[in-house]
């Protein structure tokens, strides 16, 4: 996820990223659990992403 904010914005784009993952894995788990888990992976990608040269 890193890498993709990066990218966005490398190409200027500046306003709020969102992702759908569409998985029959996470669709199998409590929506609790999937929740968490998405929002360490949120919490895991620094605010401001440095854009490497």
């Amino acid at each position: 996820m890193a890498r993709f904010v990066e990218l966005s914005r490398r190409a200027g784009y500046q306003c709020l990223i969102e992702v759908e993952v569409l998985s029959d894995h996470w669709w199998s788990q409590p929506p609790e659990q999937v929740a968490q888990a998405a929002a360490a992976a949120l919490a895991a990608i620094p605010e401001s992403t440095p854009i490497a040269g």
